[in-house]
């Protein structure tokens, strides 16, 4: 608990909110589907081409949220986290990415953006097996 603190006071407001950006259902599925989690190491299986792509769109929307020159983290479900943090590195380093379960009680999460979503830079319109390029999901 006292890391977790740690790391969200590192990122929140002055009252406490967590500018972040979560990733549309549609996204976190595909991140899900290139996970290969085999008995000493995870192997993540997504198109070089399809990381970048979303990558992007995590910095360009990163970027649009930036409120005082402070980055919005990326939000996601614990299984993925690791995933994103390694396909946004290269595009995005500045950009922490947390698990939900790393978010403390006393600490309000505030979406600012949804990667994916319709509205946003990666339209569902757009996501026929997808712009990303992928096949195995």
């Amino acid at each position: 608990v006292a890391l977790a603190r740690t790391i969200c006071k590192q990122h929140v407001d002055d009252r406490d909110r967590l500018p972040c950006l979560a990733l549309s259902e549609s996204v976190e599925t595909l991140v899900r589907g290139h996970i290969e989690r085999g008995d000493r190491r995870t192997i993540y299986t997504m198109p070089p081409a399809t990381a970048q792509r979303i990558s992007q769109d995590v910095w360009d929307e990163a970027q649009r949220q930036c409120i005082d020159g402070r980055l919005p983290v990326v939000l996601v479900a614990a299984p993925i986290r690791l995933a994103v943090r390694r396909m946004i590195e290269p595009i995005a380093p500045q950009v922490a990415v947390l698990s939900v379960g790393e978010v403390t009680g006393d600490v309000a999460p505030d979406v600012v953006g949804v990667v994916g979503e319709e509205a946003g830079p990666i339209g569902a319109r757009d996501l026929v097996e997808d712009r990303y390029e992928s096949s195995d999901v």
